[in-house]
């Protein structure tokens, strides 16, 4: 009875793992077709409003335009989050790795919450540290959506004055070790803080 008691045991502990593995796989999956069939119409509706921006407006039609263009950014980040958040837990997330304009990418973000920030009367502004390199190379797609959630923060919780993002070299990682980490033989890693 008691090695009975004990496979009965395995057995529902087994099963319950595999129930579990099998509900994340098809909720993983579910994120990955659901994220595919937004992202689709919604880059159609970046492009369009692209081209829109392109054409003569007069201010209001070109605020609207804006808004939809700053909006549907904001949103296929947010998808995009989703999507990297399932690939996380699946263990298939990939960074890539292009050259970045750190301070293209630091004002493209700006340009998104500006709207929001100019409602509530918030001055954005930013410094990047003249010690820190101005092309690194990173995944950009990565660095705006950090960026982006950073700065969504940011205004949403601030309620007057400004919003400032401090770009600078860290002298260590987060233990606390001098960084010394090298991404190829011919160029040294850098460690960026964002404050």
């Amino acid at each position: 009875p008691i090695v009975l008691l004990s496979l009965t045991e395995g057995l529902i502990v087994f099963n319950d793992r595999l129930r579990s593995s099998a509900v994340l796989q098809a909720r993983n999956e579910f994120l990955g077709t659901m994220s595919h069939e937004l992202r689709t119409p919604l880059n159609a509706i970046i492009g369009v409003s692209e081209m829109m921006q392109e054409t003569p407006l007069d201010p209001k039609q070109r605020e609207f335009s804006e808004t939809i263009q700053n909006s549907s950014q904001a949103l296929l980040a947010l998808i995009n989050d989703v999507l990297d958040f399932s690939k996380i837990e699946a263990g298939r997330l990939v960074l890539e790795e292009h050259p970045v304009n750190l301070r293209h990418s630091i004002e493209e973000s700006l340009d998104i919450v500006a709207n929001r920030a100019a409602h509530k009367s918030i001055e954005l502004v930013y410094m990047v540290e003249p010690s820190t390199p101005p092309v690194i190379i990173s995944d950009p797609i990565r660095l705006r959506q950090i960026l982006l959630n950073l700065l969504s923060n940011a205004v949403k919780f601030t309620a007057q004055g400004e919003v400032a993002v401090v770009v600078q070299l860290a002298a260590s990682d987060d233990l606390g070790a001098p960084l010394t980490r090298w991404s190829h033989p011919s160029e040294q890693s850098v460690l960026l803080l964002f404050a």
